[in-house]
């Protein structure tokens, strides 16, 4: 009984697979082009790398399979728009590796932003989302790095100064000690706020509201939290080497990672909550 309900199970399955490919719908061809973008893109390169794929990434693509969902089996697509998404599923295909992903979704995010139906509107939104956090995002960081570095350093340095003696020069924090604490762009907290950002973008995407004022302060206050949390990660490290050791190398760097995601994620869902039930 079990072996016969198991091959009716295939059997259903393997129609439903025929029948797409014979006769796709809208929301098909967008759910093949994003699977390929997820599978060779970003899998691929979380194998590459012996690295897990970032939580903003996968709240990203969930995302974006809700929308998919919604789209059930309505006619969205135009025949250009067919034909942008396959060059564009063809270019990853012949070259996943670099930032070819980013600019696709970047020309596909621009290509539907302005349509009206806002499932399709909202998909472009998370597309140029995935593009800033992968490529607009850190050249963007480049252009402004003189400056912001040095900016956050002063203010990981500001507490130092009231409880010992260090010095500040840059994007360096010296203490009397001869410990000394230089920040580089990877310990800045620019990332982890376009993240922020992002994730908040994808939820609000989830939830299927329209933008109100007071999904901006719950933004905004998740961005300062972030930020305040890693400039105190940057005091603490430079406050001594042990410090430095453990916030740096050791499992520090883990339990601010974990907090700000914690912290973020449960903004986003009471304030969520609120303005879903206001």
């Amino acid at each position: 009984m079990t072996t016969e309900a198991a091959r009716a199970a295939s059997s259903r399955l393997l129609e439903r697979i025929c029948a797409i490919i014979k006769e796709p719908s809208d929301r098909d061809i967008l759910f093949a082009f994003f699977a390929s973008v997820f599978l060779q893109v970003y899998l691929t390169r979380a194998f590459a790398h012996n690295a897990a794929l970032g939580a903003a990434e996968l709240v990203g693509f969930a995302a974006i399979a809700s929308m998919l969902q919604r789209m059930s089996f309505d006619k969205i697509l135009r025949s250009s728009d067919c034909i942008a998404i396959g060059l564009g599923g063809l270019a990853i295909a012949v070259y996943p590796w670099g930032r070819v992903g980013a600019l696709v979704l970047t020309v596909l995010g621009l290509w539907f932003i302005w349509r009206s139906d806002r499932r399709v509107a909202s998909v472009a939104q998370l597309c140029l989302g995935l593009a800033w956090l992968d490529l607009w995002g850190p050249l963007f960081f480049r252009l402004i790095e003189p400056w912001f570095l040095p900016m956050e350093t002063a203010l990981g340095y500001l507490p130092l100064s009231l409880i010992g003696s260090f010095s500040l020069d840059g994007n360096a924090i010296f203490s009397d000690t001869g410990h000394a604490v230089i920040v580089y762009p990877g310990c800045s907290a620019f990332a982890n706020t376009i993240r922020t950002t992002f994730i908040w973008l994808a939820m609000v995407k989830v939830q299927g509201t329209e933008l109100r004022s007071w999904h901006f302060r719950v933004l905004a206050l998740s961005l300062v939290i972030v930020f305040l949390l890693n400039t105190s990660r940057l005091g603490l490290m430079a406050y001594s080497y042990n410090g430095y050791l453990f916030w740096h190398e050791s499992y520090g760097a883990s339990i601010m990672s974990w907090t700000m995601l914690a912290t973020v994620i449960g903004l986003f869902y009471c304030g969520l909550r609120r303005e879903g039930s206001s």
